[in-house]
């Protein structure tokens, strides 16, 4: 039995709060509550005054047919205001306007007054904003401006429809022709059918995708079409079948056929939907396309059963369609097809229109995010797909931004799921998180239309393997990612000569468990180098309390976990959304040098989290080119001179220019790369004595200093040498040799002799 109808007192308190200032509005000339209103699902008709300009007034309504005094009804539900309310207009209200969702001519036209959910629009407006848009929306449509023409063409409305086709528009567009036709496309399908209380009028939902693969329409096309259950006794099945592209051929004069006219989709059968085609030009096209299926189909040897046919009209529009940047609307419906289906247009065959989405590609994940493509973006090399890793490349995909390349050696195991960014299906083994890293990585950047070649490989090697280092990083590769947190890998990278690795290295890391991000990029030409540049960070730190303590003290660094019986592994502890809020923060400044060009000094970022762990604040330094040499007397060693240690050696030498000077050099020996990198200079002891022929380094308290430099420095730095000037442009003394060889033999290391000359400098290296 239905349920009585309700007066006004009776409604629900929110609802009749709702009415009451519904009837204060200034456009609501009266509001009451409809006769057939219930309880569930009160209704409220409204009559709104329409601010029509003067000339038109005396008929009443504008040329769109917009009347001076416009019904609308507010389908209200127990729910309010969870629930926004339904807002129809008079069934006769002009269709041919913009801005109104899809429904039978029967139905009342709802209007799309409000971009975006209306439940969001009641929790933030309430019911004033909701009248306040729909009034708007009623002025709009009497003036016929419900289309702008400088934001582009309101393609037909789709945002309540159900059933959804994912296509590449950029693709399907491609494939329209100026002398008309249609193109057969390959399309998987999934069909489900909902629980009875939540099913449409067909009784299913459909989901497919729409590919670029493009099928002659044969017989062993047709035979090849198929659905399928997911698994007995499902509600969910799969198919595939074709989506049929209708376009129209030239107009006689030449010029493409324009549909200038809105038309909202009224389209539910094959007979409404055949006069849609004539409208945009393509009904032969479309007749002799549904012609070809019926044939095809009545000769399949086995039973078809019913299958969804996907048809997609093509409308060109004035101007660019709103969304894209083309004047070509694509229109999707589909239709059931069998053995027995016949061409002829007629209203008993059922045609639905469904949404269109775009599918997952570079360019639309770009844009959701905000960021510009570059024609010529470079190629990306990524090492390491490990915790950090992954985390960047997901960040950089999801812009559309993915490296082409990603490179790890090892495999994933169970503990890396506690910080990795993917989280992979579990199989019947439970042998997914044993995958390659790089295999996983790349399968999930070819889901964002991303191929990504995948290579399972030690980068260290690519020192001593040309072809290794060849076969992985493209020729014209700018940028490699390091993302390793690995000093070998590091290493390596800095040792390889520009000539034979061109790109520059970006490297991220975290320390102080997770508490401290690095960020660096190498400058041109890879000057300062990547190893030069973490250098370059500690020095920094060592003059910060705080850095200090996170960046280069050890017990904050790497420890072993436990991950099995008698299996541990090297890592530092820190959760994965301490992660996550460094890999963010990284990957934004990686997007900006994707999208830019990259700065031409090196530069440097250090990250600090807050005390709360959610923010951070982050110091960058703009490093310039290091000074390099080759020693006079070892051809197969390198030392570098820091822009720091250059500065304080030139500031030291103007203020000695009539005599000879000096100190002690301060940095990093590498013996891999046979390195020695000058990052900072301590100044000459007091007693050191300085004369025109030659400078004598004092002892008194350089001990004490040197210990106190290196300890501050968590031992990163170090002495590794001693600097002093010449007046002339001559090279090392046989004092200066014996100088360099002694203090070989104190610190039990290659030492290193600097000179600097009015021209430039010169050193020597002894190895011991």
């Amino acid at each position: 039995m239905a349920e009585a109808q309700v007066i006004e007192e009776e409604l629900p308190t929110l609802i009749q709060a709702a009415l009451a200032r519904i009837r204060q509005h200034p456009h609501v000339i009266r509001a009451n509550v409809h006769a057939d209103s219930t309880k569930e699902f009160p209704q409220v008709d409204c009559l709104i005054q329409v601010n029509l300009p003067t000339q038109w007034r005396a008929q009443g309504q504008s040329p769109s047919g917009v009347k001076l005094e416009e019904p609308i009804r507010l389908m209200f539900s127990a729910t309010y205001p969870q629930y926004a309310p339904l807002v129809t207009l008079r069934p006769e209200f002009n269709r041919n306007l913009a801005h109104i969702q899809p429904g039978a001519e029967q139905e009342a036209p709802e209007p799309c007054y409000f971009e975006g959910d209306p439940r969001e629009l009641i929790a933030h407006r309430g019911i004033d904003g909701l009248l306040n848009q729909v009034v708007d929306w009623l002025h709009r449509a009497a003036k016929d401006t419900l289309i702008d023409p400088n934001h582009g063409w309101e393609p037909v409305r789709r945002d309540r429809l159900e059933d959804i086709v994912v296509l590449d528009r950029a693709a399907l567009r491609n494939r329209i022709k100026s002398r008309g036709g249609y193109s057969f496309l390959e399309t998987g399908y999934m069909r489900c059918v909902p629980e009875k209380g939540n099913r449409p009028h067909k009784g299913f939902l459909l989901m497919a995708r729409v590919t670029d693969n493009a099928l002659p329409l044969d017989q062993r096309t047709a035979d090849w079409i198929v659905e399928s259950p997911v698994q007995a006794q499902s509600a969910i099945t799969h198919g595939r079948t074709l989506t049929v592209l209708v376009f129209a051929a030239k107009a006689s004069t030449g010029a493409p056929i324009i549909c200038d006219r809105y038309e909202p989709e009224t389209v539910a059968d094959l007979q409404t939907l055949a006069g849609r085609a004539a409208d945009y030009g393509c009904r032969t096209e479309l007749m002799e396309a549904l012609s070809l299926v019926s044939r095809r189909l009545s000769k399949r040897a086995q039973d078809l059963g019913k299958v969804p046919l996907f048809i997609i009209l093509v409308a060109r529009r004035p101007i660019t369609v709103l969304g894209s940047n083309s004047d070509i609307e694509l229109i999707p419906y589909f239709l059931q097809v069998d053995k027995e289906f016949t061409s002829e247009p007629s209203i008993e065959v059922p045609v639905y229109p469904v949404a269109l989405h775009d599918a997952i590609s570079k360019n639309l994940l770009a844009e959701l995010s905000g960021v510009a493509l570059p024609a010529d973006i470079y190629p990306l090399v990524q090492v390491g797909a490990g915790s950090v890793g992954s985390k960047i490349a997901t960040h950089l995909g999801r812009a559309g931004l993915a490296p082409q390349v990603v490179i790890d050696k090892k495999c994933l195991s169970p503990h890396n799921s506690a910080r990795h960014a993917l989280t992979l299906p579990v199989d019947d083994y439970g042998l997914t998180w044993l995958s390659p890293k790089a295999d996983i990585m790349c399968a999930v950047l070819a889901g964002l239309d991303q191929p990504a070649t995948a290579i399972r490989q030690d980068a260290v090697g690519w020192r001593y393997d040309r072809q290794a280092l060849r076969r992985s990083v493209p020729r014209n590769t700018s940028v490699i990612l390091n993302s390793t947190a690995s000093l070998a890998v590091r290493e390596a990278l800095a040792a390889i000569p520009e000539e034979q690795l061109r790109a520059r290295i970006i490297e991220s890391a975290l320390y102080g468990q997770g508490h401290l991000g690095l960020l660096t990029l190498e400058g041109m030409e890879r000057n300062p180098n990547t190893a030069d540049l973490t250098l370059e960070a500690y020095a920094l730190a060592r003059a910060d309390d705080g850095l200090r303590q996170l960046l280069l003290q050890h017990e904050s660094q790497m420890s072993r976990q436990a991950v099995g019986q008698g299996c541990g592994t090297t890592t530092i502890v820190m959760s994965d959304a301490r992660i996550s809020l460094f890999a963010a923060a990284m990957s934004q400044k990686l997007i900006e040098w994707r999208t830019d060009r990259l700065p031409e000094q090196g530069k440097l970022y250090l990250g600090q989290a807050s005390q709360d762990g959610m923010s951070l604040a982050w110091a960058s330094e703009s490093i310039k080119p290091f000074k390099v040499i080759v020693p006079e007397n070892n051809d197969q060693w390198q030392i570098r001179i820091s822009p720091r240690a250059h500065e304080k050696i030139q500031e030291d030498v103007g203020s000695h220019a009539s005599v000879e000077t000096g100190g002690v050099l301060i940095g990093a020996l590498s013996s891999l790369r046979r390195t020695i990198t000058v990052i900072d200079v301590l100044d000459a002891p007091e007693d050191s004595q300085r004369r025109r022929e030659r400078f004598i380094l004092g002892r008194s308290g350089l001990v004490s200093a040197l210990e106190e430099y290196a300890e501050s420095s968590g031992y990163t730095l170090y002495c590794v040498g001693t600097w002093h000037s010449h007046l002339s442009n001559s090279g090392a003394s046989a004092i200066d040799h014996e100088t360099v060889e002694t203090l070989c033999d104190r610190i039990q290391s290659p030492a290193l002799g600097l000179i600097c000359l009015p021209d430039g400098y010169t050193a020597i290296v002894k190895e011991g």
